[in-house]
């Protein structure tokens, strides 16, 4: 056991008492007390003062982290999970408030191990009163110190992991990612100026979105003719889909591709060769290197996930991850637009659905709106867990990712990750129910109200899943399913295929319902509730075939369903060779379905891999205190996507979730794919869950630069080191790292008015009296301070080792538009005599 500082959650709110008029201080506190990494628990306490001293007040807080041991509470009081991560906390009747401070302490089944492991989204209400939001909420405490039994990065560590990235001259990296399969450059250039383009009409839209970016990024005008034309560009390349053949010559550019999209690559990458430097049309003439490139992308599938139901993202935020996508060359958006905290598209004929399923804040029984979750409080209005995409909206993102080839996969997540559309649906009920319109009320209804089963899915929520017994469901998503084919059509893009989710269904839903207990004794084709999710998926895909459509869903849709739940690895026999299409993601080290992928794509389904353990970006970066996200798949940097073999991710496994060695008998002992499973094997996709993710800011922190390594890993070569061979492997990264750091992140900086992304923590040791210190990227600016001052622009530019005199020592990361890492400071890290 550790004897861990306090993290105080340091509120101070002012009400009006009930029992006078004069005003009250109230404080709460959160302290972990002690974590148990050998057990894997933690103890904590909330910490309350100036609560009024009629047991009248209740207090509601959101925490994702771990499950509550309700033994360990003291008498008096109560804490109750509502649903998910929501929970309550009230006095009984009985309870007696002490003078001053008051501790709640209890045990939680997880070990806190960073800052956004605490509580949020907390407020108070007083009998029926209004909520009372607690806004000022800092965490403190948690560091080196308090963690002392886990292994945290600190200034010698990074150090270390960053001492192979050495530096490359600027002219040996590739000037663009993803890297192309084939090219070759001369030491001569081409001036980029005055454009003269000639293209096929049909092209005008590819010209156009290559023009902006021209126009935008380096200030070069174009114009299209065909006479005395310096850019030909036209279809005829003999290569697959969305290849293209790229020449710069003394006289000219030529670009031809295989198609539409392969035109729109090829220009993403004439845009590519501009030097960063010349951003802004600074630093003029503009010179691109004489070249020819050949390039193709390696999967077909290459795509990225973006969930907006846990917390919402604006119609503006994913436009400018659509751009990105673009120019990465990635062509799938997976548009998670459903889930159990929110309903985020607009069905006309069932406003309920964003009227109550789109909008979270406090409620006693969510007939308005949902309860608050991830932190997003008790107003609904401006809260990140409120908003959906108006039809209009919806349209122009879809024709947004059409013109610039990217396909929109939407999701429905459904018989599981339901709850807002249960709600919802249960509140259309309640208002034609007191309308006396009995038929209508039921008409679309997804829930059985006197089902007693008892269940608890991943997220903690026991009322998720909707009742596949009852012909109102299958209603409701033949209805929602309708309305999204025709928002596609009236977009004018094609819809191609429906992500069903149907994921992480717990075991217990449907066996004590009895609109179910009806359903199994009059249907002889399904003998038990086990039976029920892959009825479901049946009649799901139905409905899917009968638009025309393929049916997509998370890998459980195709497993058997039974006592082990989503943790199941039983294929089912029934779903072969039914056009299923699974999307592969639960390959934690460890939990035992790292090999689902391959024994899938080995059965004849088409498969999208998406492996957790290294393409989730919404995994914290590492094990810092201070990075956020998740970490129950372990940690995510940039390397992870970049190091992960996608057809063979057990030729260099090393390590489960936690960093401890892999035995090998396990890896041995798992399947790989087959010659026929590789021709089943359509691509990869980073998965982004918005749980902790509550900004645009923070989106771009947690997808880039993961998201170049993505790309990179989608569209590259199949990398030389696929055999395991780790000195090929580490200076593949190091060429990688290079071009991030010298190139790719100073374009970044200046795109889209500058992307945040996250800039990597320099390393830094004393040796011999000297300070030491690296990057993860090569070509950040090391800027350091060795009075204790907080190191700025104008800070010592570290170039070379220099003699320091004191530990004192305070270093940060600067990009070329002067934003700087976190400081990292050696003080607390070195006790040492430097004059020895």
């Amino acid at each position: 056991m550790i004897k861990t500082g306090l993290i105080l959650l340091s509120v101070i709110l002012l009400f009006t008492s009930c029992q006078s008029d004069s005003s009250t201080e109230v404080a709460v506190g959160w302290t972990v007390l002690s974590i148990d990494t050998k057990n894997n628990t933690s103890d904590v306490s909330f910490e309350l003062s100036g609560l009024p001293v009629e047991n009248n007040w209740t207090l509601y807080f959101n925490h994702i982290m771990g499950i509550v041991d309700y033994e360990s509470l003291p008498s008096g009081l109560k804490m109750e999970r509502i649903a998910g991560d929501f929970f309550k906390l009230y006095p009984l009747d009985d309870f007696e408030l002490p003078q001053g401070i008051f501790n709640l302490p209890y045990k939680l089944d997880v070990v806190i191990q960073r800052q956004s492991d605490a509580p949020g989204g907390i407020y108070l209400t007083i009998g029926d009163g209004e909520p009372i939001i607690i806004n000022d909420v800092k965490v403190e405490g948690i560091d080196k110190n308090i963690l002392a039994d886990l292994p945290l990065p600190n200034p010698q560590t990074r150090f270390d992991e960053n001492t192979f990235p050495s530096f490359i001259p600027k002219e040996q990296l590739s000037p663009f990612i993803p890297r192309p399969k084939k090219a070759t450059y001369d030491q001569d250039s081409f001036e980029l100026s005055n454009l003269k383009i000639n293209a096929p009409a049909f092209l005008q839209n590819e010209i156009d979105i290559a023009n902006r970016l021209f126009k935008e990024k380096y200030g070069i005008t174009t114009s299209e003719t065909k006479e005395g034309s310096n850019v030909n560009i036209s279809l005829g390349h003999n290569g697959p889909a969305e290849s293209y053949r790229l020449k710069v010559s003394e006289t000219g550019i030529e670009l031809t591709g295989k198609d539409e999209a392969g035109i729109f690559y090829g220009l993403q990458s004439l845009v590519g060769l501009i030097d960063p430097i010349h951003i802004n049309g600074q630093n003029k003439p503009i010179k691109i290197r004489q070249c020819e490139i050949i390039d193709e992308p390696r999967f077909s599938y290459r795509g990225v996930h973006l969930d907006v139901a846990r917390n919402f993202h604006s119609k503006e935020t994913v436009i400018k991850l659509l751009e990105l996508m673009s120019q990465y060359k990635l062509n799938k958006f997976h548009f998670h637009i459903t889930d159990d905290e929110g309903w985020r598209i607009e069905i006309p004929d069932l406003p309920e659905l964003t009227d109550v399923g789109s909008k979270r804040g406090h409620t006693t029984d969510e007939l308005d709106n949902l309860i608050p979750h991830y932190g997003s409080g008790p107003t609904v209005e401006g809260s990140v867990g409120t908003g959906y995409y108006t039809r209009e909206e919806f349209i122009e993102i879809l024709q947004y990712a059409h013109n610039r080839h990217i396909e929109v996969i939407p999701e429905i997540d459904i018989p599981s990750h339901a709850r807002a559309a249960i709600k919802s649906m249960n509140s259309r009920y309640q208002k034609y129910m007191e309308l006396g319109n009995e038929a209508e009320a039921k008409k679309y209804l997804l829930h059985d109200f006197d089902d007693k089963s008892e269940y608890s899915s991943a997220q903690n929520f026991s009322d998720n899943i909707v009742c596949v017994c009852q012909e109102s469901t299958y209603d409701f998503v033949e209805k929602v399913i309708e309305e999204v084919v025709n928002v596609f059509e009236e977009a004018e893009v094609p819809l191609v295929t429906i992500h069903s989710g149907g994921d992480e269904l717990p075991y217990g839903p449907w066996q004590k319902s009895p609109v179910c207990e009806k359903f199994l004794a009059n249907n002889s084709d399904v003998n038990h509730t086990d039976d029920l999710h892959a009825y479901f998926m049946k009649r799901f895909k139905v409905i899917m075939d009968k638009k025309g459509l393929n049916t997509a869903g998370w890998e459980e849709i195709v497993l058997e369903h039974s006592e082990d739940a989503h943790e199941g690895t039983v294929l089912n026999e029934e779903m072969i060779g039914q056009a299923y299409i699974p999307y592969v993601w639960n390959a934690v080290w460890g939990w035992g379905r790292e090999d689902m992928a391959y024994k899938l794509a080995n059965a004849g389904y088409e498969i999208v891999f998406c492996s957790s353990a290294s393409l989730y970006m919404d995994m914290a970066y590492s094990k810092d205190p201070e990075e956020t996200g998740l970490s129950w798949s372990g940690w995510t940097s940039t390397m992870s996507a970049f190091d992960v073999i996608p057809l063979d991710i057990f030729a260099n496994a090393k390590y489960d979730k936690n960093g401890n060695p892999l035995k090998q008998e396990d890896i041995d002992n798992k399947v790989r794919l087959t010659p026929e499973g590789r021709k089943n094997f359509k691509g990869i996709q980073g998965q982004i869950w918005s749980e902790t993710i509550t900004s645009p800011e923070k989106l771009e922190y947690m997808v880039f630069p993961k998201m170049l390594s993505l790309a990179e890993r989608a569209w590259g070569v199949e990398p030389t080191w696929s055999d395991g061979n780790e000195a090929a492997q580490s200076n593949d990264w190091n060429n990688f790292s290079n071009t991030l750091g010298q190139i790719e992140l100073k374009k970044l900086d200046a795109n889209l008015g500058g992307i945040k992304y996250r800039i990597p923590l320099p390393g830094a040791k004393i040796i011999n009296g000297k300070l030491h210190a690296n990057t993860r990227f090569p070509g950040l600016e090391i800027r350091y301070t060795v009075d204790g001052s907080e190191p700025n622009e104008s800070s010592e530019l570290y170039i070379s080792p220099q003699a320091v005199t004191t530990s004192d020592v305070r270093l940060k990361c600067f990009t070329s538009n002067g934003r700087s890492s976190r400081t990292v400071s050696l003080d607390q890290y070195y006790n040492v005599d430097l004059k020895q």
